[in-house]
């Protein structure tokens, strides 16, 4: 039966890893929330911010040349088809999944500890 369980939490999405990683946040940082419609906004919220912080951290780690071509496209076309990103990103050769990793826990911590701005001492 347990394998059953580690076969089906392979088969999750990345957007249900990504929710789970939320819901679990929120409920780490035991807010008082009073009703699910807020939880579900705050949910959100948080959602897009650490997709949006997943892809700055994506394309930080992007070679100039290949942000190059990015930024060349952009200016372009206005805009850039999400296909472009992927297939530059692919490319690239990144290990998406360590740098999406690392930014899910960057992310954790400054949401549990709620000091974005203060540094940790190494």
């Amino acid at each position: 039966m347990e394998q059953n369980d580690a076969t089906s939490s392979e088969k999750l999405s990345d957007d249900e890893v990504i929710d789970l990683f939320i819901d679990g946040l929120i409920d780490k940082k035991g807010l008082d929330i009073p009703t699910e419609e807020i939880k579900q906004d705050l949910h959100e919220k948080l959602k897009n911010q650490l997709l949006t912080e997943i892809d700055r951290s994506i394309v930080a780690e992007l070679p100039d040349d290949k942000l190059e071509e990015l930024t060349k496209l952009a200016s372009e076309k206005g805009e850039l088809n999400p296909e472009i990103i992927a297939d530059t990103v692919s490319e690239a050769n990144l290990d998406v999944t360590n740098i999406t990793g690392a930014t899910m826990q960057r992310f954790a911590e400054l949401y549990l500890n709620n000091t974005p701005n203060q540094q940790t001492e190494a």
